[in-house]
């Protein structure tokens, strides 16, 4: 089956290289000067964090976003979110700088087509939760300075980075009933395992004048993470478990940001 999302993130992906390529090679007569070692670099993004859906086939048994949750039979499923990011850098050499995030995402959890022995259940509601991902990323800046490949004066200025850190998950909420086909169903509990995160990122800043740029930023993001559920589905039935899920996010970015 075709994912529309894959190839609409593809497409997106696809679009961004092109542009940063061609923008990077022109020719440019502006003097445009790249960060230097102790440069500050704030910015604000907004953001589009894009959950890897699993296909038809991985709906039982497979970890990436889906799955079994104890002796519920399905498939997890969690929703994309959008939102704002502030973004800070601190440029160690010329070349390298560290960037660390601010701001959280709050998605939607649902257990899809799901099964308890010969109980079909359907999709059930299990709440809401916010991550919070705590993230340093080790940049590496293409343009000026000993370690660039492309000289001061051009506009585009692309970077590369790989990022660790925590992600944190708090503010959850459970429905006080969980629409099933069984009546009094009811979800009691959930719970997320905080957990290591690392990532990759790419990205590049056109320069506007006067320290300011416009940005494009895709990270892809490794978040691997135990979730448990306890619920009551009907007398005699009841829900628990847990299992290790994957949402190996992509995240688009643009914004504009100040270098001083």
């Amino acid at each position: 089956m075709i994912n529309l999302k894959k190839l609409g993130v593809t497409g997106a992906l696809g679009a961004f290289g092109l542009a940063a390529f061609v923008g990077g090679v022109a020719v440019n007569t502006k003097d445009v000067a790249a960060a230097e070692a102790g440069d500050w670099r704030i910015g604000m993004r907004a953001v589009a964090v894009l959950i890897n859906e699993p296909s038809a086939n991985d709906r039982v048994g497979d970890d990436r976003d889906g799955g079994a949750l104890g002796n519920i039979l399905g498939n997890v499923s969690i929703s994309d979110d959008y939102l704002p990011e502030v973004d800070i850098a601190y440029f160690i050499t010329d070349n390298f700088a560290i960037e660390t995030i601010g701001g959280f995402t709050h998605h939607q959890i649902s257990y899809g087509s799901a099964t308890i022995g010969n109980f079909q259940l359907g999709d059930i509601d299990l709440g809401e939760v916010s991550a919070l991902p705590v993230t340093f990323t080790l940049q590496y800046h293409l343009t000026g300075g000993q370690f660039g490949v492309l000289p001061d004066g051009y506009w585009v200025q692309p970077y590369v980075g790989v990022s660790g850190g925590r992600i944190f998950f708090f503010d959850k909420s459970v429905p006080r009933f969980a629409q099933t086909a069984f009546a009094n169903s009811h979800v009691v509990d959930m719970d997320y395992s905080n957990e290591w995160t690392y990532g990759f990122q790419v990205g590049s800043n056109f320069d506007i004048g006067n320290g300011w740029a416009i940005n494009l930023d895709v990270k892809y993001q490794q978040i691997s993470f135990d979730a448990s559920v306890d619920a009551v589905f009907a007398s005699g039935v009841f829900g628990f478990g847990e299992n290790d899920l994957r949402l190996d996010p992509v995240i688009l970015g643009v914004g504009v940001n100040y270098t001083f």
